[in-house]
């Protein structure tokens, strides 16, 4: 009789660790798709904050003769536009702001400790001396980090490292961090040659310019 229940008892605990056993084998299965999803999910309320962020800036820039706020840092800019009303101070269930990226762990943690808008908690930089009559294509604000938006194609594949970037015509995408500071060096001539009166150089062929030196 003892050696029966034995039996039994033992072909009970069978029963729960095989089903245990294929749930954890499937859980194992789904987690590197679960982690990209998450990471799109990120990503798409970071673009929607920047979105965001343009359509204050043109807003502003409506009433200030198409020019976008003056200030040195994205803390002062913000700052502005969320005086004037323009910029919502919240975001979603959590009630995160649109100047913290959902992808930015440290600025979270930093902005739910403070509540307030710090260049701890201010996810962006911002591009100042740019107006509505800029080149549509001038980046006028991204991420600060470029770890924020990282990702794998597949699981055991080089991470790629890069940045959202709002452009003046309203647009946001992603770039490679090689690509985004090689824009950027494109702009800041460009801009330094547009204020001193000179011409404009598209990026394609400043780029082959520097290529053949």
């Amino acid at each position: 009789m003892v050696e029966e229940k034995a039996k039994k008892s033992k072909a009970w605990i069978w029963q729960l660790a095989v089903p245990a056993l294929v749930m954890l084998a499937v859980a194992s299965a789904l987690m590197p798709g679960l982690e990209r999803a998450g990471g799109s999910a990120r990503t798409a309320s970071c673009k929607n904050n920047l979105k965001q962020i343009g359509r204050a800036l043109h807003i502003y820039a409506s009433g200030h003769s198409g020019e976008f706020p003056q200030g040195t840092t994205a803390v002062e800019v913000f700052g502005k536009l969320i005086d004037e009303g323009l910029l919502d101070k919240t975001w979603g269930f959590w009630k995160i702001p649109v100047y913290v990226c959902p992808g930015a762990r440290e600025d979270i943690e930093a902005w739910k400790s403070s509540r307030k808008l710090t260049d701890e908690t201010c996810s962006y930089d911002y591009v100042p001396g740019l107006s509505t009559a800029s080149p549509p294509e001038f980046a006028l604000a991204f991420d600060r980090s470029v770890t924020n938006h990282a990702f794998t194609a597949s699981p055991g594949e080089d991470v790629y490292r890069g940045r959202l970037v709002l452009y003046v015509d309203g647009h946001v995408s992603w770039s490679t961090e090689e690509g985004f500071q090689e824009w950027l060096a494109w702009q800041t001539e460009m801009m330094r040659m547009m204020d001193g009166g000179g011409g404009y150089v598209r990026f394609d062929k400043w780029r082959g310019a520097r290529a053949e030196e």
